[in-house]
């Protein structure tokens, strides 16, 4: 835990000369009652714990925050230890039994793991390992049954579908558009062009993936894609 010094009744002069600060710091000091040794040192209090509580808050904390802006070289895993951790430094803290106390300490532990380390090193094959990464994770799903055969079949055949409207609607058509055609939900006509768009057979004249108001073109490979499926009929 970190060290305090009570300074009450101190000038910041004689606070100064204490602690050797600056005047800044001193007076900062002195409107708390007390200076704070080594203050960016990392706060520990330690004191029992509940292990299981620790894991199933940090877990919590994670999916209803974190699960979909994680970084991709950090693994969940990584970050819920990180925030473990912490509460099992602060298990001997006064509110160390309180959710809200715990449910803060994991976030603000794992916003700080994912800030300081989910950088790539590597920026120019930031999209490949994206990539790589995302492909990886959906072979785990398929072989772990979570995702059937089925739903992926159906995914790519609404994909087709989408990609055949567009070229036959023509250029510069938009969901909008896409969506009366389809006589499909603005949710779903949003989801299918997004994956058109990600897989390379759509492109948004816009710049802006998924945007409802901007125009919609087949590229070169969505030509060819749309080629294949007439000749296949």
């Amino acid at each position: 835990m970190k060290e305090k010094i009570d300074i009450t009744g101190m000038t910041w002069q004689e606070v100064v000369a204490l602690v050797n600060c600056s005047k800044t710091t001193a007076k900062n000091a002195l409107k708390r009652g007390y200076y704070v040794v080594n203050y960016r040192k990392r706060t520990c209090v330690p004191g029992p714990i509940d292990a299981e509580g620790c894991y199933k808050m940090a877990w919590f904390t994670f999916e209803r925050f974190f699960r979909h802006h994680c970084p991709w070289n950090i693994a969940p895993e990584d970050c819920v230890q990180e925030a473990v951790l912490r509460l099992v430094e602060l298990g001997g803290h006064a509110r160390a039994g309180e959710r809200r106390f715990q449910f803060y300490t994991c976030k603000h532990a794992i916003q700080a793991y994912i800030t300081k380390y989910g950088r790539s090193n590597d920026l120019g094959d930031w999209r490949t390992n994206r990539q790589r990464y995302n492909d990886e994770r959906n072979a785990e799903q398929r072989a772990s049954g979570s995702s059937s055969p089925d739903t992926w079949r159906r995914s790519k055949q609404a994909t087709e579908k989408i990609v055949r409207a567009i070229y036959e609607m023509g250029e510069g058509v938009n969901q909008a558009q896409l969506r009366r055609h389809l006589d499909i939900s603005s949710g779903g006509v949003s989801k299918r062009v997004s994956i058109a768009i990600k897989e390379g057979l759509v492109e948004n004249g816009g710049g802006i993936t998924g945007c409802k108001g901007h125009a919609l073109r087949i590229t070169g490979r969505g030509r060819a894609f749309i080629g294949a499926m007439q000749e296949a009929a």
